[in-house]
């Protein structure tokens, strides 16, 4: 039944997809573009973390994700994407695990400011105590709702919702509201972060309503030591953040309401363009439930060093190799990652396109836009 109901969403995917392909290029006979993107990550990444089993436990994520999608550019500024994501585990009967659709418009309306209607940018920019995107990339790597960006030499936000599961009479909803905020000045930063998971509806049998709400405020300074000494051309950057978190969950039913904090401290440089971070938690304990944080920071304390390098095998492609070491309730454990990113692009009959546009009457021909 489970395959069955997969093949079907495979199908109708695909027949979306060339109806869209279909609309799209005939809307290309006006001179708009259209583009063909394939995006590609096969991964390795085996979290070891033994005698924690209180605060975590080991897993193992070995695969391939698979995004193949049209991007058509209406005007200036605003694109449409159509297409779909491909989880596709290695070891499993099972080739394709899940596939979800990517349909998307982008708008964005000022230089630097971005509405997104569909499916989101996940690349949010949280604390792993709040958003785990480590483990979320491969077991839930697709996100569907509304998003508004900026990206600005001194600002920086990302808001978004993204609606998980529909309310049914039997099964409450489910969504995330998600923002990042940051201003930066001569080498300073100030930031807030939140992130609430809501699990509830009006009109369901399916309980009552649950709420986790994470939240942090930070701050720090950064520099590039090769901007004050070309002799140290190789140091890109070195830098400290620090981060107060806290985490409120509120379950349904009789259980108690939870409440805990801490305290993040990174450091953080790059140098011989690797990455390199050292990080102390300080807080924690039992009480700090996340919805889709990283579980480590339950521990009262831990300690991590990280290392990672993309080798860049060519323009469109890159070989991640990474290291996390972490000290947690007296256990060394660690995680390791290998990841192959490869993305190609081409427009689809672009001289066709082109020829097919000098041949239309004038009177036929559309307005000019910006």
């Amino acid at each position: 039944m489970k395959t069955a109901q997969r093949n079907s969403t495979i199908s109708l995917i695909v027949f979306g997809f060339l109806i869209c392909s279909g609309g799209i290029a005939a809307s290309t006979a006006y001179g708009k573009s259209l583009d063909f993107h394939i995006k590609n990550d096969t991964f390795a990444r085996n979290i070891e973390h033994t005698k924690i089993d209180a605060i975590n436990e080991g897993q193992t994520f070995i695969g391939n994700i698979l995004a193949p999608y049209l991007s058509y550019r209406i005007k200036s500024g605003m694109t449409i994407e159509a297409g779909a994501l491909l989880n596709i585990p290695f070891g499993e009967d099972d080739r394709v695990d899940t596939v979800d659709p990517i349909i998307a418009l982008h708008y964005e309306f000022m230089p630097g400011m971005k509405i997104t209607a569909g499916t989101l940018d996940r690349n949010h920019p949280l604390l792993d105590a709040i958003f785990n995107n480590d483990i979320l990339q491969y077991s839930d790597p697709i996100e569907q709702g509304f998003q508004f960006q900026i990206q600005k030499k001194h600002w920086r936000t990302d808001t978004w919702i993204d609606w998980r599961e529909r309310e049914l009479p039997t099964r409450r909803e489910k969504f995330n509201v998600g923002n990042y905020t940051q201003f930066r000045l001569m080498g300073f930063m100030a930031e807030s972060q939140l992130y609430w998971n809501h699990l509830g509806g009006q009109s369901n049998s399916g309980g009552g309503a649950d709420n986790n709400l994470a939240y942090s405020i930070g701050g720090g300074y950064s520099f590039a030591p090769k901007d004050m000494n070309e002799s140290l051309n190789f140091f890109d950057t070195l830098g400290f953040s620090v981060h107060y978190v806290k985490v409120k969950d509120e379950p349904s039913g009789e259980l108690p309401v939870s409440k805990e904090g801490g305290v993040l401290t990174r450091f953080f440089a790059r140098v011989w363009d690797v990455d390199l971070h050292f990080l102390f938690w300080e807080g924690g304990g039992p009480q700090f439930l996340t919805d889709r944080g990283d579980p480590l920071y339950k521990a009262d304390d831990y300690q991590e060093f990280g290392v990672q390098k993309t080798f860049w095998l060519a323009d469109d492609v890159g070989l991640t190799a990474g290291f996390k070491g972490q000290y947690v309730e007296g256990n060394f454990v660690h995680e390791n990652l290998v990841s192959v990113k490869w993305h190609v692009d081409f427009p689809i009959l672009p001289d066709y396109v082109r020829n097919l546009s000098k041949t239309l009457p004038y009177r036929d021909r559309p307005a000019a836009r910006n």
